[in-house]
C-alpha cells in the first residue's frame, strides 16, 4: 500500500495501525448508476457498505467525517431517486432534499405552464 501526499480529509481509517486512504468523493455514485431505480439502489448500498465497513481513527473528527459521508451519500441517493421519478411525476420533487431552496422551480415544473417554467428559469418569478 502506497501512502503519500494524501489530503487529511481523505485519511480516515486505520488498518493494523497503518493509515488507509479512503476516497469519499461521491461524484461517481450517481454517474455510475444508470437511469434505473434498481441500479441506483445497488450503487447506494454498495457505497454505503464501503463507507460503513471502515474503522475510523478513534477521534471525534474522523468519526464525524465518516458520519458526514454517510449522510451526504443518503442525501444524494434520495435526490437521485427523486430525479428519476420526476421525469414522469414532477410532484415527487416536493419531498426531495433541498425542496425548500428550489420551491420556485418545483412549482414551475408542476404548473404544466411553459411560460411559468421559462420565467422561473430566467429569474422573472
Amino acid at each position: 500500500m502506497r501512502i503519500c501526499c494524501i489530503p487529511p480529509e481523505k485519511l480516515i481509517a486505520v488498518s493494523n495501525t497503518v493509515p488507509v486512504y479512503v476516497d469519499f468523493d461521491l461524484k461517481g455514485y450517481t454517474k455510475n448508476a444508470s437511469n434505473n431505480g434498481a441500479e441506483v439502489e445497488r450503487e447506494y448500498q454498495k457505497s454505503k457498505e464501503k463507507i460503513s465497513s471502515i474503522t475510523p481513527i478513534p477521534q471525534a473528527y474522523w468519526l464525524n467525517r465518516q458520519r458526514q459521508a454517510l449522510l451526504e451519500l443518503k442525501d444524494r441517493h434520495k435526490l437521485s431517486l427523486a430525479f428519476l421519478k420526476a421525469h414522469t411525476h414532477p410532484e415527487v420533487l416536493y419531498d426531495a432534499p433541498y425542496a425548500k431552496q428550489c420551491a420556485i422551480y418545483i412549482d414551475a415544473l408542476n404548473s404544466n405552464n411553459e411560460s411559468e417554467l421559462l420565467a422561473a428559469w430566467q429569474g422573472k418569478h
